[in-house]
């Protein structure tokens, strides 16, 4: 048998019938917010059309904390933009399976876009992980208007990695025209010409004995970029 609950102080106090009014109160933020972390349902549009009227400046943040900081930023307020990189990265060092993973394309940096006029830099920096904003002379600068839309226009979808990226090495990974080294197989050593990738293979131009010159499919694990 359950033991009863009991309440040193009284039963606690019954929560407020759930009304069309304060339900739309509870749903309803106390401040503007503003998250442009790039998403891929994010329309370039979109982006856009929410950036616009803000000045925007580039703050230094905690190393590898781009988006915590990102997350305190919009909780504070403000907008925000992380341009972001999407790479095959390995999902334990004991798989071999690969997975999307996003990272910050500027390690370090994030955007936070401000109503005009002058932040509130004081508060801003008592904020964890936020340690500078970018300026010249230690005076904040916002960046240009035309170079926040260039950046989104270029990084809005984020930048995505080439499938076949999934089945290279991480951190050796190659392109149509880069020379690559055979890491295992008859030819294990040999460095040669990529001339086309197709999947998980690639096609290698081979330069055999006598100048015979022959093209060769080999898999992509079996492949790095040439030092």
């Amino acid at each position: 048998m359950r033991k009863p609950r009991w309440y040193p102080k009284g039963l606690p106090e019954a929560k407020p019938a759930l009304t069309p009014e304060n339900a739309e109160a509870k749903r309803r933020p106390s401040r503007s917010r503003l998250h442009l972390r790039p998403r891929k349902d994010h329309t370039l549009a979109e982006l856009l059309k929410l950036a616009e009227g803000l000045e925007w400046y580039g703050l230094l943040v905690t190393a590898q904390k781009e988006f915590a900081a990102q997350v305190i930023l919009e909780r504070y307020g403000l907008a925000t933009y992380v341009p972001c990189r999407h790479e095959w990265r390995r999902r334990s060092k004991y798989s071999k399976a690969k997975e999307v993973k996003t990272y910050a394309v500027a390690p370090r940096y994030i955007f936070a876009g401000f109503k005009p006029g002058t932040p509130l830099w004081f508060d801003l920096f008592n904020l964890p992980l936020i340690h500078a904003a970018v300026g010249i002379n230690g005076t904040p600068k916002p960046v240009p208007t035309v170079a926040m839309a260039q950046l989104l226009r270029k990084t809005g979808g984020g930048l995505s990695a080439p499938d076949a990226h999934r089945f290279m090495k991480t951190h050796h990974e190659f392109a149509a025209g880069d020379e690559v080294e055979v890491t295992g197989g008859p030819f294990s050593g040999w460095k040669v010409p990529v001339k086309e990738i197709n999947g998980g293979t690639a096609t290698v131009i081979v330069q055999l004995f006598g100048g015979a010159v022959e093209t060769l499919d080999l898999p992509l694990e079996l492949l790095e970029a040439a030092e």
